[in-house]
């Protein structure tokens, strides 16, 4: 049985953290992915939970991935969260052909699912926000029922408003006072993530994921693809069946993926078995240097990550400097994905003044392009 998580501590809110620029993370499409499995992201979240340290995790799939080329909003709230996952075959496909460590899909589904397979020896409970009807208070009677009682402490319809009205403080009091420990909220990606952007900071729980079709599949609303089908990739086809609704999104999403896979990510991997080959093996060279107002690092060489330790340290420390960050990249001649998500914990933890990048050469700068992250550089999503 679930035990109780005493809720006397303080949950630790977002601010510079060491561990944020330690993850194992990569670029794909302009989006973080850590390169986790179901097992060690199970570790990372019951420890957040006994520790009630805020974890905020992000679920990407292709929905996303074009949500973030149209709202970078969307996009933010991805890279402001703790953990980001790999949600979608297709992401996983990608990883292999760009050679990226990340060999296995952690859909959210499915890790939650996972959470409760084994014997229950944490202490997570679980709060639903959201979904249609009582759909959050069918999904909770559901996971107690086949769980442990007091597995989940509730659900909460917070109606069909804007954020602003789903985030009153009478909602948030409500979540706060539940004694949960994970929060589950399902509003449809876009309202969800952005909901959470916009309360995160207000809320006490220190799991947060916006898990949008887990409420109907735990209330048994929704049946979920069998797990061959899953496994193959064609889960998407067994929700347009289930769901027929859902064919214009993935129609969209799918052609949006098309193009950029066209356009980018072969490109890429063409690249990165030619012509960038030759420049991924040598040194890296890092140069802090401040003025009265600005902390300047200049890096030269090839910024891989073999060669991440050193930087993330110097960026951790820009962070906590509290002046404005300039990357200087004058002397860089190659920049890998894993250092391009490097970056985006610098854009994490921006404040009000995006961390500034200069001096690109022509192909460090057509780098960022393949990974879709010329917004790092310029502010343009495309």
């Amino acid at each position: 049985m679930a035990g109780v998580l005493h809720t006397d501590s303080v949950v630790v809110k977002k601010k510079p953290d060491r561990a944020a620029f330690h993850r194992d993370t990569w670029c794909i499409l302009g989006l973080p992915f850590d390169a986790l499995d179901i097992d060690s992201t199970l570790h990372h979240l019951y420890d957040a939970a006994a520790t009630r340290h805020c974890c905020v995790i992000a679920t990407p799939n292709l929905n996303f991935i074009a949500a973030a080329l149209q709202d970078p909003g969307f996009r933010d709230s991805v890279i402001d969260s703790e953990l980001s996952l790999a949600d979608g075959v297709p992401i996983v496909w990608i990883a292999r052909l760009l050679g990226l460590p990340i060999r296995e899909r952690v859909a959210g589904s499915t890790l939650f699912d996972a959470m409760w397979r084994q014997p229950v020896s944490h202490s997570v409970r679980v709060l639903f926000l959201g979904g249609e009807g009582d759909a959050a208070r069918a999904a909770c009677q559901q996971l107690n029922h086949q769980v442990a009682p007091e597995t989940c402490v509730g659900g909460l319809n917070p109606g069909f408003g804007d954020v602003a009205a789903m985030s009153t403080p009478d909602i948030i009091t409500r979540i706060n006072s539940s004694n949960a420990n994970f929060l589950v909220v399902a509003l449809g990606a876009k309202k969800g993530q952005a909901w959470i952007q916009h309360n995160r900071d207000q809320l006490d729980i220190p799991l947060i994921c916006h898990l949008g079709a887990v409420v109907n599949f735990v209330a048994g609303r929704v049946q979920r693809a069998p797990r061959w089908v899953q496994n193959a990739g064609f889960e998407w086809l067994w929700r347009i069946l289930k769901e027929p609704t859902l064919w214009r999104r993935y129609a969209v999403d799918g052609g949006i993926a098309l193009r950029l896979v066209i356009t980018r990510i072969l490109p890429y991997a063409v690249k990165l078995r030619t012509s960038f080959k030759a420049y991924q093996k040598m040194p890296l060279t890092i140069e802090p240097r401040d003025t009265e107002k600005e902390r300047f690092i200049h890096l030269g060489g090839a910024f891989t990550h073999a060669r991440l330790a050193p930087a993330q340290e110097a960026f951790f420390k820009a962070v906590t400097s509290g002046k404005r960050i300039t990357l200087d990249l004058a002397n860089l001649i190659y920049i890998d994905s894993s250092a391009i998500a490097l970056i985006m914990a610098l854009y994490k933890y921006r404040g009000i003044e995006q961390p500034r990048i200069i001096n690109l050469s022509q192909r460090v700068r057509q780098i960022f392009y393949f990974n879709n992250a010329l917004y790092l550089v310029d502010g343009q999503s495309r």
